[in-house]
Parts: C-alpha cells; structure tokens; sequence
C-alpha cells in the first residue's frame, strides 16, 4: 500500500502488501528463483503476497515449477482470501 494506508483502514476496507514481485526480469531462472523466495517467505511468516505479469517468460518459469510448489505443501489461494 501507500501513505493511504490510514484511509482504508479507517473506513474498513480491507488490505494487503504486496511482500514480492516475481517478474522484474524476464529470465525465467530469476523469476523461478523469486517463486521460491516467495514459498520460502510464506513457509517462514504463513503467507506471503507475490505479485507478477500474465508474460510469456513468467508463465513458462511457472508451468515448469508449479507441481514442485503445489508438493512443497505451500497452498495458493487468492489474494483476497489474506486481506485484513
């Protein structure tokens, strides 16, 4: 969030923070190597927020570790199941 932070939680609406951004490059290992700082982080603190682009390079960096994350007993949910 930004310096809004108190306006939306003074007029209950709910937020989150984003913890990671997954695609600031588009090499597929950098990318593959920040979705594992993200189920590193949400094993660690319970959750964690990763954000990322619908591009070719971070779709393929996912189809290639997807079944690894999902057997790492990390769950994916939506982000709007984490707002507070």
């Amino acid at each position: 969030m930004s310096v809004d932070d108190p306006f939306f939680s003074m007029h209950l609406v709910p937020t989150a923070r984003n913890n990671i951004f997954l695609d600031n490059s588009s090499d597929e290992d950098d990318i593959i190597a920040k979705i594992w700082q993200a189920v590193e982080m949400a094993d660690r603190n319970g959750s964690a927020i990763a954000i990322c682009h619908a591009r070719p390079h971070t779709a393929a960096a996912w189809s290639k570790v997807i079944d690894e994350v999902n057997a790492s007993g990390i769950q994916l949910v939506p982000v709007s199941s984490l707002l507070k």
